[in-house]
């Protein structure tokens, strides 16, 4: 997970990371929120919502994360 965020703020420049809701059932946490971002190498913008669920384990640890995430407009700002 480290590689992967430090990945991203070399690549990104994150104006806006809003998480808005959030649900908790058992060992798991849904967030729904959203970001804008600037793509550094090409200086293009994208808005996105965005859903993370966080499973943790019995000592609280996070075992595992999955994103869903708007990968066209994502995609879109990345393109030269």
């Amino acid at each position: 997970m480290d590689n992967m965020l430090q990945s991203m703020g070399s690549n990104l420049d994150i104006r806006m990371f809003s998480p808005e809701e959030f649900f908790i059932n058992h060992n798991k946490v849904v967030v729904i929120g959203q970001e804008t971002a600037i793509v550094k190498n090409t200086g293009k913008t994208y808005h996105q919502r965005w859903v993370h669920i966080w499973e943790v384990d019995e000592n609280h640890k996070i075992t595992r994360i999955t994103s869903y995430n708007d990968t066209d407009a994502i995609k879109e700002a990345f393109l030269k």
